[in-house]
């Protein structure tokens, strides 16, 4: 599995023992993507062998200072020296002073996948 970049996915196990006929769920380790079809990090056991999935290390995030600004977003944490993140990693946003959430809350979590992070939206706040 350390040579595959996997690890079992819902287990901090090592190790496990199956019979031949089950099926194995395994996912990328952190900071890793998957090289493969998502359909083949679900193995079955064949007579004691199994086919490993594959994962490779994910390019890294750098934070643009430009999108940030043309989302009229912010970093939730402004002491944060770091504007690159690794694959997988959470990057956490905001809303610039004076402006509201056009993007669902959820997409304020944005995630560092494979060298692209997707930018939530605020909208100036009118008041009156």
């Amino acid at each position: 599995m350390d040579t595959n970049n996997i690890e079992l996915k819902g287990s901090r196990e090592t190790k496990l023992y199956v019979s031949s006929g089950d099926y194995i769920e395994f996912r990328c380790k952190a900071g890793y993507v998957k090289e493969q079809e998502p359909s083949h990090f679900r193995v079955q056991c064949v007579e004691g062998v199994l086919d490993y999935p594959r994962c490779r290390l994910g390019r890294n995030c750098t934070v643009s200072t430009n999108h940030m600004e043309s989302n009229n977003i912010q970093l939730q944490s402004p002491q944060s020296r770091t504007s690159t993140y690794h694959s997988g990693d959470f990057i956490f946003l905001e809303c610039k002073s004076g402006y509201r959430q056009v993007s669902r809350a959820e997409k304020f979590r944005a995630q560092c996948l494979d060298g692209v992070i997707t930018y939530p939206t605020c909208r100036k706040s009118w008041f009156g």
